[in-house]
C-alpha cells in the first residue's frame, strides 16, 4: 500500500497504519492472517453531524462493497474458516469495514487492495454517500 500519504507505526509492533486524504487503514497481522481495518474519518464526521451513527455508516458501506466486489460476505464462519484468499467483511468494532487475508494470499491481495479498494472502489463509494448530503 504504497500510495499512503503516510506510514506511522501504532503501538502494537505487528500494526501498521496508512493515513490517506478520506481517513486511514491499520493493518494488523493475526495467526495466519492479516486484516486491514478502514477507516472512512471524513466521511464518518458527515454522518456524526447530521445525527447518525457510526454502524449507519458501517451499514451503508457494505451496502455499496457487496455491490462492487465478489470478495464480500457477511458469513463469520466463512471467514474463521478461511485458508487462502480473502474478504471483505462488515467492521464488528469503530472501523467501517475489513479485509482479511490469508498469509499465502498477502502480496496478491495487497496490490488487489492498493490498485483496486484505494485506488478505485474506496473513491467511488466515499463520492456517492457524500452525494446524499448535499441533494
Amino acid at each position: 500500500m504504497k500510495t499512503a500519504n503516510h506510514l506511522y507505526s501504532l503501538l502494537n509492533e505487528t500494526s501498521t497504519a496508512y493515513e490517506f486524504s478520506w481517513g486511514h487503514i491499520k493493518e494488523r497481522k493475526i495467526g495466519q492472517h492479516v486484516i486491514w481495518d478502514y477507516y472512512f474519518t471524513e466521511l464518518l464526521k458527515l454522518y456524526v453531524d447530521s445525527g447518525q451513527c457510526i454502524s449507519d455508516l458501517q451499514r451503508s458501506v457494505f451496502n455499496e462493497i457487496e455491490q462492487k466486489v465478489t470478495c464480500s460476505t457477511r458469513d463469520i464462519l466463512a471467514i474463521l474458516g478461511m485458508n487462502d484468499g480473502w474478504y471483505i467483511f462488515p467492521s464488528f468494532s469503530e472501523a467501517i469495514l475489513c479485509q482479511i487475508t490469508h498469509f499465502s494470499q498477502e502480496e496478491k491481495a495487497r496490490q488487489w487492495a492498493m490498485n483496486t479498494m484505494i485506488n478505485d472502489i474506496v473513491p467511488a463509494i466515499i463520492l456517492s454517500l457524500e452525494h446524499k448530503f448535499s441533494t
